[in-house]
């Protein structure tokens, strides 16, 4: 993958993350405040969190939205979605993986209101491949970069450290 192609595909990622936590972020705020409409929804909101038992489900929702909001905010001016955003998605994804599986082993009951007040089975399912979405691109493109498949400044480098048409020769002898 030569450099252009790497910045092209990591910006699409990128924005198409940014996209999604404006869009999680979003609901997740809709709902902490103004989930008031049922008797069932003011119930839930106000009970505790299973695993931020210190936080009701309001409380940990707006904390949530909030977070992918101003992450949204940091990565968009401060990163200009360069490699330290892929960083900055890549923990959020970890954070939101630790909290899903603490609540799978906690044995949460209510399903997880990552998509805000969407609820049923498709949400938990879209919930699920947004989070695979972030944890699998921002891996993907940490990876590659770790690796050394792409410098930002050399492009793909062959065995020698030279781009692939660089042909190293010995020096000539007289």
């Amino acid at each position: 993958m030569t450099t252009d192609n790497a910045q092209k595909y990591n910006r699409f990622f990128v924005t198409s993350v940014l996209l999604l936590l404006v869009l999680t972020g979003a609901l997740k705020l809709y709902t902490s405040v103004i989930a008031n409409s049922t008797t069932s929804a003011i119930s839930y909101m106000d009970e505790k969190d299973v695993v931020l038992w210190f936080l009701t489900n309001r409380q940990q929702m707006l904390v949530a939205g909030l977070l992918e909001i101003g992450i949204v905010v940091v990565v968009w001016r401060r990163f200009q979605l360069g490699p330290e955003s892929v960083l900055l998605i890549a923990w959020l994804s970890f954070t939101f993986l630790a909290f899903r599986l603490s609540r799978w082993v906690l044995g949460a009951s209510a399903p997880c209101g990552c998509l805000g007040f969407l609820g049923g089975p498709f949400a938990e399912l879209l919930s699920k491949v947004i989070l695979a979405w972030m944890l699998g691109g921002s891996l993907f493109f940490l990876t590659h970069r770790i690796l050394g498949k792409t410098r930002p400044d050399k492009g793909v480098l062959n065995a020698t450290g030279h781009p692939p048409s660089v042909v190293v020769q010995p020096p000539l002898h007289s």
